[in-house]
């Protein structure tokens, strides 16, 4: 029962995600395991954020059954809109990939059930997670001002505490075990977003197998504080960032300004997730702002050419 209780809340999660990446997503046809990894980023954001705003006004089962509702609903906004169309060869070639994908997953989600959760997963996340599922679902604003709670990281963003609390909600108690799965899933995201890096540049088989292999090579990845297993929020902010360069490069390669908004959103909500996510989001409008408009460059281009036509009188 716990199991299909936590899969209901994770699909709720999902449906959120998956309606907020069609509406935004550019007009290209986009495999599934991208659509995971951006169903499952912006989802997590999307609960968090309703679970705040909405806790001003409800709590308890009216807030649960409230941001239930309304994930259902933006998902069926985005597929009604946009849509669900897959590659033609979607899993063509790509079987070996998913089954070596599966396997760290796998890997990770073992890793996370030996292990307890480092300082920040526990003190910092989990601990706001509990006071929130016991106070219906709504983190007490007193935690956040008491001064005899600096050490709970108080000025932290609630992506975290509040998504592990609609688990908890979803499973009617605060079960540390079952939500260490939140974090196997954030690399199960990246892996996929790596799976859309092949899309975007067009890389070759050979090609497509190097990230996954490279990723299971830095054991800081997988073990201590900060990693994809420690509860910390520091991998979480790794891959919100890693979507935004993404699809920032996929701007710098194809102009699409759809692109450089996705790009922009997911940089947004790294900083609901954690403080520095505002200086990745900074780092994500500079390099956008810095790309040279194509049609300034062909017309400075053309002046240059006129004036040394005028300089020379030759015709060029």
């Amino acid at each position: 029962m716990d199991v299909l209780l936590f899969t209901i809340a994770l699909l709720l999660l999902l449906s959120a995600g998956l309606g907020i990446s069609l509406l935004l997503l550019p007009k290209r046809l986009t495999s599934a395991a991208e659509l995971f990894a951006l169903s499952f980023l912006f989802g997590s954001t999307l609960v968090s954020m309703l679970s705040f705003l909405l806790g001003f006004l409800i709590s308890g089962d009216r807030l649960r059954w409230s941001v239930a509702l309304l994930c259902v609903a933006i998902g069926w906004i985005g597929i009604r809109q946009r849509g669900l169309q897959f590659p033609p060869d979607h899993w063509n070639g790509s079987r070996w990939l998913f089954a070596l994908a599966a396997a760290q997953v796998a890997v990770v989600a073992w890793l996370n059930s030996v292990r307890v959760l480092g300082w920040d997963g526990l003190f910092n996340f989990e601990l706001k997670a509990r006071l929130a599922f016991l106070n219906g679902g709504v983190l007490p604003l007193e935690l956040l001002s008491d001064p005899s709670r600096t050490w709970t990281l108080q000025s932290y963003p609630l992506l975290l505490p509040l998504t592990e609390s609609w688990l908890y909600t979803w499973l009617g108690r605060a079960d540390q075990y079952l939500v260490k799965l939140l974090f196997p899933l954030f690399f199960a995201a990246a892996l996929c977003l790596f799976h859309a890096v092949n899309q975007v540049f067009g890389l070759r088989h050979w090609q497509k197998l190097v990230p996954l292999v490279l990723v299971f090579t830095v054991p800081s990845l997988l073990l201590g504080d900060g990693s994809a297993s420690s509860g910390y929020a520091d991998f979480p902010l790794a891959v919100f960032y890693l979507a935004s360069v993404i699809y920032l490069s996929e701007f710098w390669r194809n102009g699409d300004g759809s692109t450089l908004r996705l790009a922009g959103a997911i940089a947004a909500c790294g900083c609901w997730l954690k403080q520095e996510g505002a200086l990745l989001w900074f780092c994500v409008i500079v390099l956008a702002a810095l790309k040279p408009n194509p049609e300034t460059t062909t017309l400075r281009q053309a002046k240059k050419r006129q004036d040394l036509q005028d300089w020379t009188g030759l015709s060029l």
